[in-house]
């Protein structure tokens, strides 16, 4: 995990190096019930919930990934307090 403190926003970056997301995948990754496959296991809900605590707050959450087999990552940035991003 990586943190950014920069004059407006914070990021943080986590990133890993397991299976990665298939690249038509992306796009989808944090709608709500959404999995790469039926065997995936879990609801499909973990990426969709990051989504409630940052939209409102005026952060963003992007997903990255150069596809299956190159990992992962995520990178979330949110405006420092009383600074309006």
């Amino acid at each position: 995990m990586l943190v950014e403190a920069h004059a407006r926003d914070v990021t943080v970056r986590v990133r890993d190096t397991g299976k990665g997301i298939a690249t038509e995948m992306l796009p989808h990754v944090f709608d709500l019930f959404a999995q790469a496959s039926p065997d995936a296991g879990g609801f499909g809900l973990g990426l969709a919930v990051v989504l409630g605590p940052v939209y409102p707050h005026g952060g963003t959450v992007e997903a990255r990934s150069g596809g299956l087999g190159d990992g992962s990552e995520f990178v979330v940035s949110l405006a420092v307090a009383g600074e309006p991003k």
